[in-house]
Parts: structure tokens; C-alpha cells; sequence
């Protein structure tokens, strides 16, 4: 099943990037959709079985992380207007970052409003598809949306282990530029995980 995932995610961002062929936009929606569908399944499959085991405790966790690493885990949010209706849900709620390190307490940052740079990610992605794109504006604004806020926590770190929620995990954070100009990649080792329990 991990290795149906892995495929369904290639595939995911592969249709993302403008891999859809001369399939006509409303089938490469539908295709997407469907891969989309299987890969939730089979994340809710894998789910079901890693919590089957006893949760690793924090000191577990910290202590599996190389030294000069940070476990940038990003889960979303779901807000509930109570005073509403108990089933109302807020519609528009940003991810929250926690942020693991060995050596110092774990902390989180908020990413705010998905609005203000869901657009961004997905067009920085659809300007990666075309080799010939201006990337830099959009690499540098996703940067300082999904970046910036956590690089106070940063400080001596030399590898990122991402585990991204929607829409994030399609994103190549590698290409994500400072405001110096620098790529991600080139002050990161950055390596991808597809839960925290990995």
C-alpha cells in the first residue's frame, strides 16, 4: 500500500505540473479526482493500522532526530462555531506547523488564512511546468508565506524533514526562494515523510 501511495502521489503531481497529456481539462479533473479518492482510502487504511501500536512519546521522537535536523510536521486545523451550530465548521482555517528539534522544546506557528497563499502554491506550480516560467516572484512569495514564519526556529539547522498536508505536499520546497536570492534547497537538506510516525 506504501508503494501505491508513493505511485498515486507521483502521478498527483505529475497532473499538477501539467502531465495530464491531451487529456481535455475536465478529464484531467476527473482522473485527478479519482486518484485523489484512492489515495485517501488507502491514507485512511495506513492510518487505521499505525495507530494500532502504541504512539512513540515525545522523548522517543526527539531522540530519533539527527542533531542538526528539524521535523517540520504540518497538520490542519478544523474550526467549530459552536455558537452556531455544532456542525458548522469554519471555512477558512490555515494549517498550524509544530516544529521538533532534539534539543530544544517543540514549538508551533500558524500559517494563517489558506487564502493568502493557496493561489500562490498552486501557481508556483503550474509556472514550474513550464521550464521557460518566471518562477522567482512566485518562489519568493510562497517563501515568505510558508517559510519565514518558522525560520526563528531554524537556527543551526541544516535538514528539513517535511511531513506537508494539503496542498503542500505537492510542493517542491526546494525551489523556494529567500528574499537573498538563495534557494531552499541550497541551505537544506530537505527529506519528505508521509506521517510523523515514520
Amino acid at each position: 500500500k506504501t508503494a501505491r501511495a508513493m505511485q498515486l502521489r507521483r502521478q498527483l503531481a505529475a497532473l499538477a505540473l501539467g502531465g495530464a497529456g491531451n487529456l481535455p481539462d475536465a478529464e484531467g479533473k476527473k482522473l485527478a479526482d479519482q486518484l485523489q479518492g484512492e489515495l485517501e482510502r488507502i491514507e485512511s487504511q495506513r492510518g487505521a493500522m499505525l495507530s494500532a501500536p502504541p504512539a512513540p512519546t515525545l522523548a522517543q521522537v526527539l531522540a530519533a532526530l539527527p542533531a542538526d535536523a528539524a521535523l517540520i510536521d504540518i497538520e490542519p486545523t478544523i474550526a467549530v462555531d459552536l455558537a452556531a451550530n455544532a456542525t458548522q465548521l469554519a471555512a477558512d482555517v490555515g494549517p498550524i506547523v509544530l516544529i521538533f528539534r532534539r534539543d530544544s522544546r517543540p514549538a508551533w506557528v500558524e500559517l494563517g488564512s489558506v487564502k493568502l497563499w493557496q493561489s500562490d502554491v498552486k501557481a508556483l506550480r503550474r509556472h514550474l511546468a513550464q521550464p521557460d516560467g518566471p518562477v522567482s516572484g512566485l518562489a519568493r512569495q510562497v517563501y515568505q508565506r510558508v517559510v519565514a514564519p518558522l525560520q526563528r526556529h531554524l537556527s543551526g539547522v541544516s535538514e528539513l524533514i517535511v511531513v506537508p498536508d494539503m496542498p503542500l505536499h505537492l510542493l517542491p520546497w526546494a525551489v523556494l526562494q529567500a528574499p537573498d536570492g538563495k534557494l531552499l534547497g541550497d541551505s537544506y537538506t530537505i527529506r519528505y515523510l508521509d506521517h510523523p510516525r515514520a
